[in-house]
């Protein structure tokens, strides 16, 4: 994963995840929290649990978060706040995009379907964060 600041803007960067597919979801969704930026080096995230760049667009845009996906790219503004879902939050059954999900929902509420499929990467993550236990512990 290789990260470089923006020439035009100094606090936007850029993140090239041609080795990194796994990290395409929080790291847009902290771009888009933070000071914005892009993604590129992602086609290989389309070929995984879902279709990461599309199904990361959609998730985000649930929560009222702007993305915009250009072939095997996706940027985001930045300075964004995710809203509370109008509707369930779908999953596609993809670890790596409930996980997030489940984050959001922390801050604004929502309901996040088939959380569960979060356990492929850690089994106690949904009822860490329903006890609010301190993950280091």
């Amino acid at each position: 994963m290789e990260v470089i600041k923006s020439s035009l803007d100094p606090k936007r960067v850029e993140v090239d995840i041609r080795d990194a597919s796994d990290v395409i979801t929080p790291i847009v969704t902290l771009m888009a929290l933070g000071n914005g930026g892009i993604i590129t080096g992602a086609a290989h995230a389309r070929g995984k649990e879902s279709d990461r760049i599309s199904t990361t667009a959609e998730l985000l845009g649930a929560f009222g978060i702007e993305v915009k996906v250009t072939g095997n790219r996706i940027s985001a503004r930045g300075r964004q706040w995710p809203k509370s879902p109008e509707r369930p939050v779908e999953t596609h059954g993809d670890h790596r995009l409930a996980m997030t999900a489940v984050v959001l929902a922390t801050a604004v509420g929502g309901t996040v379907l088939n959380p569960e499929v979060c356990s492929v990467t850690d089994p106690g993550f949904v009822e860490m964060i329903i006890s609010g236990q301190d993950p280091s512990q």
